[in-house]
């Protein structure tokens, strides 16, 4: 199975679950809800809140909120680093890594720099089509 973020439905459902008074494991859970057992690991550990029960409501809220705050912004100076690297060769994965060992912690997702990858070849492709 490949990963899938939770419906708002499984998410009721592993609320359910885990409030079961029977102890029940992730990896059952995970069987019931359809899904990987990493995919519930994962849920519970990015949506729980601190001394508190999941609630699915509000872990569909903090999930909505990361989709509209994950936007990364590439600086002139981050981008510069960026296509340096690309021109050298290295791949999204090496980038993302060296600048989170420059600036101790993530600049960039190797995702981010792949979406800036194709947006950057995408504008180098229509200013080289307008030449002709």
């Amino acid at each position: 199975m490949s990963y899938l973020q939770l419906t708002p439905q499984q998410r009721y459902q592993l609320e359910a679950l885990l409030a079961s008074p029977n102890r029940i494991y992730q990896y059952e859970m995970a069987e019931i809800l359809q899904v990987n057992a990493s995919t519930i690991s994962r849920e519970i550990k990015r949506n729980k809140r601190p001394r508190a029960a999941y609630q699915a409501l509000k872990a569909q809220a903090m999930t909505q909120e990361r989709k509209r705050t994950n936007n990364t912004k590439i600086t002139a100076e981050l981008e510069t680093q960026i296509i340096s690297k690309l021109n050298q060769e290295w791949s999204p994965e090496q980038i993302a890594g060296q600048l989170a060992l420059e600036t101790g912690s993530q600049t960039i997702s190797h995702e981010s720099i792949y979406k800036y990858g194709t947006f950057v070849n995408l504008v180098v492709m229509s200013n080289f089509a307008s030449k002709f």
